[in-house]
């Protein structure tokens, strides 16, 4: 029932559950304005905004009468609607009364605009998440980085060296940004960096990497199912950075450094003076099974290595989507080597590893070869030219061909390619004798006993023959 009296603050605290119980009208208003209600409840005195949309009555809640609450509809406090759903006086209910009216006088349903209020909070939400989540420049290195780990690529380790040596160490700054705001000047400086170092290979392998990380995140991780099911860290990549900063040609050129004769057998007897045992170790494994490439050299397990034949079996990936066996003989020069560094690292999975179960690093091995290269002896440098690694392994071949080895059996030795699909189908020729023919023609090249001076000729067809070699045409 309907009561009607004046209303006062003074009436509304009067007003007892059980005995006042029913729809107070506070304030009838106009025609179409709706009207202003109290209902008096255990748990309070809800106060509501009560009027008709389509013919049917609605309620939304203004807030709860108490004479000792908000004088305002709207307290500066409150970030929302106001005082809604609070403790309200009288006046601020009237207040929150004529707001309304007025709101729904102008867009009707309030529901509905609450409704469209509400999504569009959530939505605001949502992005506000969505923005907190999406990774920063490190982030994307380490994801890319990741993801070649658990495709078991080689080049995982690499990638991850360098994008550290290269980017998160020198530009900490710059990494902590959001991967999307990264812009070609940002590369541009990073590589900037290594050509001010004289760095030349580092530009454009840091490129190299940089833009395959971006092109990893951009496409393979954002758009992975299982990226948004785990609720990982996405990038939303506007494009990829690297794309317009140019490579650099000059840096790619092919090397053409060699070391002579005489250099070689130098390199070889100083290789032995190494101080490291691991590095010494490796440097000569690499000499003496024919300069074979260095990453495959180092990953080789132990249980890659025979001993009864005796050879190693690399996995050679170079230029492959499956990795293809490439079976190296071994010495009695090389076996001594192995089993020198057996003795430190024979319980570990690699004759190359640590106790942390780290390889040797590339890094490593190049600064010894940096090293021997600069050794002077009697104030004048040994070597004509600075080398790397890379150098020794174009050397190898050099020196093959002048030593009478077939480029078929020097291609096999040195796993290059080996020609189109039908010969890498149907020939199944290990060439195992020729790689050892080969090799042994090699280690008694560098321990001297099979030339002499430089201005000699290096080997004559007679001891070609003696080793079984073939002297085909180039």
């Amino acid at each position: 029932m309907t009561k009607r009296t004046k209303i006062t603050s003074l009436y509304l605290d009067s007003l007892r559950p059980g005995k006042d119980n029913g729809e107070i009208v506070m304030d009838a208003g106009t025609r179409g304005q709706g009207a202003l209600v109290l209902r008096v409840t255990d748990f309070g005195k809800p106060i509501y905004y009560r009027h008709f949309v389509s013919g049917k009555r609605r309620f939304e809640l203004i807030g709860y009468f108490n004479s000792e609450g908000a004088r305002d509809w709207r307290a500066p406090t409150e970030q929302d609607s106001g005082t809604k759903g609070g403790q309200l006086t009288l006046r601020a209910a009237k207040e929150g009364f004529i707001a309304l009216s007025q709101l729904s006088h102008s867009v009707g349903d309030l529901k509905e605009l609450y409704r469209r209020e509400a999504e569009k909070g959530a939505a605001v939400k949502r992005a506000a998440v969505l923005e907190a989540r999406i990774g920063s420049f490190q982030d994307l290195a380490d994801v890319y980085v990741k993801s070649l780990q658990a495709a078991g690529k080689v080049s995982a380790g690499e990638a991850s060296a360098v994008l550290r040596r290269n980017v998160s160490k020198p530009f900490p700054d710059m990494v902590a940004l959001q991967a999307r705001a990264i812009t070609p000047e940002h590369i541009q400086e990073i590589l900037a960096k290594n050509v001010a170092r004289g760095t030349k290979r580092q530009v454009n392998v840091t490129r190299s990497y940089l833009r395959a990380a971006f092109q990893y995140a951009g496409k393979s991780h954002d758009y992975d199912p299982r990226r948004l099911a785990s609720d990982v860290l996405a990038f939303r990549l506007h494009q990829n950075p690297v794309d317009l900063v140019p490579r650099i040609g000059e840096y790619d050129k092919v090397g053409t450094t060699t070391l002579s004769a005489a250099e070689i057998r130098a390199y070889f007897e100083l290789v032995q003076q190494v101080p490291s045992t691991m590095t010494r170790a490796f440097l000569m494994l690499h000499l003496l099974t024919g300069g074979q490439r260095p990453r495959q050299l180092l990953r080789a397990p132990w249980t890659s290595y025979d001993w009864t034949q005796p050879l190693v079996t690399l996995l050679d990936i170079k230029g492959r989507s499956a990795p293809r066996e490439h079976l190296v003989p071994l010495h009695s020069e090389a076996l001594a080597v192995l089993k020198e560094i057996q003795a430190l690292t024979g319980e570990l999975a690699a004759p190359f590893m640590n106790r942390a179960d780290t390889l040797l690093r590339l890094a490593t091995i190049a600064k010894a070869v940096a090293e021997i290269a600069s050794t002077k002896q009697n104030g004048k440098r040994v070597f004509s030219k600075p080398f790397t690694l890379r150098d020794i392994r174009r050397t190898v071949e050099t020196r093959l061909v002048d030593l009478g080895v077939s480029k078929e059996f020097r291609s096999q030795l040195l796993s290059h390619d080996r020609g189109g699909k039908i010969e890498q189908t149907y020939n199944k020729n290990t060439y195992l004798p020729q790689k050892r023919a080969a090799l042994r023609t090699w280690i008694d090249f560098l321990k001297g006993d099979n030339l002499g001076d430089e201005d000699e000729k290096v080997v004559n067809i007679h001891v070609r023959k003696q080793r079984g070699l073939e002297t085909a045409p180039e």
